[in-house]
């Protein structure tokens, strides 16, 4: 096989730019960080999908343009489908990596109630989701939380400076 063909089909090259795609009624920002075509890649998120529709685990519906998540069933997830929910909303913009102008839970000792994907807190883009998120899977506990908006991050190397 060459190197500069698709690991799974064998056919075509893997993606090599970012590329959006229809997927299970989704638009997914699909990034090209694995060696898989966009044809594999989509096929692969299809049969994570199938997987979770199987189990009645469908937890991201999207009508009209508005994005709705399910997050009793994200928080229900075993790890591995969870990382895969998170990867999604990521790719569809209802999740971020980045703090700045998104939207956090802190609880009591300024711990931050987001979700975690690996090492990663993911903040939420808008309001209502944060919201959303807060109602399905903090509403029991014995503890205060806030959510709060970021308005502004300064990093280290804005501090430091570039070196």
């Amino acid at each position: 096989m060459k190197p500069d063909l698709c690991y799974g089909c064998k056919e075509r090259p893997p993606l090599k730019e970012p590329e959006t795609a229809k997927v299970n009624g989704l638009l997914i920002h699909i990034e090209p960080f694995s060696l898989l075509c966009i044809d594999c890649l989509k096929e692969k998120l299809i049969d994570e999908f199938e997987q979770l529709k199987k189990r009645g685990k469908e937890f991201v519906k999207e009508r009209d343009g508005t994005i709705k998540v399910d997050w009793k069933i994200i928080n229900g997830l075993e790890k591995e489908s969870q990382n895969f929910a998170y990867d999604v909303l990521l790719n569809m913009n209802v999740l971020s990596l980045f703090g700045n102008d998104h939207w956090q839970i802190l609880g009591d000792g300024g711990i931050i109630l987001n979700p975690r994907h690996f090492q990663s807190v993911l903040y939420f883009k808008k309001e209502q989701d944060i919201i959303d998120f807060a109602t399905a899977t903090l509403n029991n506990t014995l503890y205060s939380w806030e959510i709060q908006h970021i308005s502004k991050v300064i990093t280290k190397s804005d501090i430091m400076g570039q070196k």
